[in-house]
């Protein structure tokens, strides 16, 4: 039987992660590029993270037969190419449509904790 989205994205309320526990996140949706979570611990945020860099991050480590969730030197270097790239990009957004008019966001890399279901789900 297939999975649904929640059954895939969601994480156990008994999982002692750090990540987990902090923001205690609650599956809400999966659109487009993201999959999308509240934060039941910091209540007027959203959490999205980008199925695409999550695939790219755990392909580049497959290619280099490292572990999924490692971060190398290198991988921490290109991520901060990219953030400094979209951190551009939202500055140039505001400055041609004005700051009410593009959402505040914060872009960051870390650590996401992967379940099997979103592996096999991401490969």
């Amino acid at each position: 039987m297939e999975k649904t989205p929640e059954e895939i994205y969601s994480f156990d309320k008994d999982d002692q992660r750090p990540i987990i526990q902090d923001y205690k996140p609650k599956y809400l949706d999966q659109g487009g590029e993201h999959v999308v979570y509240e934060s039941v611990t910091h209540p007027n945020s959203v959490l999205k993270v980008e199925a695409h860099m999550l695939t790219f991050i755990l392909k580049w480590n497959a290619r280099r037969d490292i572990p999924v969730d490692s971060i190398t030197d290198e991988l921490q270097k290109e991520m901060d190419i990219y953030l400094e790239r979209e951190r551009q990009r939202f500055l140039e957004l505001k400055d041609s449509y004005g700051s009410e008019h593009v959402a505040n966001l914060r872009k960051y890399f870390m650590k996401v904790p992967i379940n099997e279901a979103i592996l096999d789900e991401l490969t």
